[in-house]
């Protein structure tokens, strides 16, 4: 159920919790919006047991609960794996649902990952 808050902000998800994406994750939390977090590495995770965020065991449910989501991942091949894998987020999205892929990743790779996601559906893509 994307964006199931009662504020006027969009529901944020958050994938990729580690050096950048905590921080980042933090500051989406302390300014008030409604963030589902997930990441595979379960201390990632713990680190927000006692904050507002509402852990999510997979990346399905992330994307079908947050009407913007982010990912903050080490690298292309776990970009391409958490939006086109077998459990990827591709599948789930909604039209109009926001995509930011703030990951350390090869240009060139991400811009042919947004490709594949227009052309897949309507979404909108922001490239860094």
């Amino acid at each position: 159920m994307v964006g199931a808050n009662n504020s006027s902000r969009p529901t944020v998800g958050f994938i990729g919790l580690g050096n950048m994406g905590n921080p980042m994750c933090r500051q989406l939390l302390n300014a008030g919006y409604t963030v589902f977090v997930y990441d595979v590495d379960s201390g990632a995770l713990g680190r927000f047991d006692n904050t507002p965020a509402q852990t999510v065991s997979s990346l399905p449910e992330i994307a079908t609960e947050t009407e913007v989501l982010f990912l903050s991942l080490p690298n292309s091949e776990i970009v391409e794996k958490a939006i086109l894998g077998e459990e990827g987020v591709i599948g789930y999205l909604s039209s109009g649902q926001t995509l930011i892929d703030l990951s350390s990743s090869k240009p060139l790779r991400t811009q042919a990952l947004a490709e594949c996601l227009v052309n897949a559906h309507d979404r909108t893509i922001i490239l860094r």
